[in-house]
């Protein structure tokens, strides 16, 4: 009932595929809180990525529990997901052309634009990290890599071509994973990395303003540039009050907590963003977006990738014209299927 609310449709099986029929980030949401609602628990997205069909969804529940939730309703335990899954978001032949999403520290959903994009003929398979409270967080690439690795080989094995790609943090991931495979004997034709940026350099790309508002100075952005505006007010406005409110406390001799020592920057742990990649020996494909300052991105994999094909693509990194939103993915899907498919 959950799956065909939240979808719109009633022909959902015990069997039918979340991303088959066009599942995505929204309905996921609805249907973990109607679930969850009717369980009295929090059922996290995890357990539907792992199980990606209502049976699958139903393994995932380990049966009624000793408690009840506040409607009296006896209250289902949802188990622990493993902490990396595989998720199909496009079924294609056995042994076909393969297009492998590498995971960073967010949702596969970023992925699904590009993956519903390319040829019906190609599987596209995306690893996923799932955060869980009862473990500790992941927080380094290289940890990354070894968790996801046993799923990686099994995707890969006997395929015609494979492409392991990543988008942003996702690309480091890729490199080192890819790396890895080609040096334990797996067959890998190429790295495709979505404008991802070099570890190190993520603090002067984030800070180069002037290719970030340059974007928003085009026809039909004004709205867009409206937005950004209301944000950086906010944000200036809070951070004067936090500066006078710290004044203030000095003043009156109060002693000032120590500051939180920062453990993630823009979504993704610091540690992984410290990552170091020394050569690049598979051949790499870099989508890098036009609007933000892709000489930046791309300088230090020039030094490092023995053979490095650019093909810039209109957008930004992230935001209202991101090049994996309906901007930029086509662009990104047209040249990754020719590779997959050579003339």
């Amino acid at each position: 009932g959950a799956w065909r609310s939240a979808l719109a449709r009633e022909d959902i099986g015990l069997h039918t595929d979340f991303f088959d029929i066009g599942g995505d980030s929204l309905a996921a949401v609805e249907i973990v809180t109607r679930v969850g609602e009717a369980l009295g628990q929090t059922v996290p997205i995890a357990v539907l990525l792992a199980g990606q069909t209502p049976q699958g969804m139903a393994d995932r529940l380990d049966g009624v529990g000793p408690g009840v939730d506040g409607r009296g309703a006896a209250a289902a335990q949802v188990s622990s997901a493993d902490e990396f899954n595989v998720v199909t978001l496009r079924h294609g032949p056995i042994g076909g052309p393969l297009v492998l999403m590498t995971p960073a520290w967010d949702d596969v959903f970023g992925y699904q634009a590009l993956a519903d994009t390319l040829p019906e003929g190609v599987t596209v398979m995306a690893l996923a990290y799932v955060e869980d409270p009862a473990r500790s967080v992941v927080t380094t690439v290289d940890d990354l890599v070894e968790g996801c690795e046993d799923l990686a080989v099994a995707a890969v094995r006997d395929r015609s071509t494979v492409i392991v790609l990543g988008w942003s943090v996702g690309g480091v991931v890729a490199v080192e994973l890819a790396e890895r495979l080609a040096a334990a004997g797996h067959d890998v034709d190429a790295i495709a990395l979505v404008d991802t940026l070099f570890p190190g350099e993520e603090r002067h790309l984030w800070s180069n303003r002037w290719w970030k508002y340059k974007s928003l100075l085009r026809p039909g952005s004004i709205g867009q540039a409206a937005s950004e505006a209301r944000i950086m007010g906010a944000r200036r406005i809070r951070g004067a009050v936090a500066a006078l409110g710290k004044r203030l406390l000095v003043w009156t001799g109060t002693p000032l907590p120590d500051e939180p020592e920062r453990t993630s920057a823009g979504g993704f742990p610091v540690e992984s963003l410290a990552h170091r990649i020394s050569r690049v020996t598979l051949p790499m494909i870099f989508y890098a977006a036009t609007d933000t300052n892709p000489d930046r991105t791309t300088n230090r994999w020039v030094e490092i990738v023995n053979e490095l094909d650019i093909v810039p693509v209109t957008g930004r990194h992230r935001g209202h014209n991101s090049i994996m939103s309906a901007v930029g993915v086509p662009v990104i899907a047209a040249d990754v299927a020719r590779r997959l498919r050579p003339d």
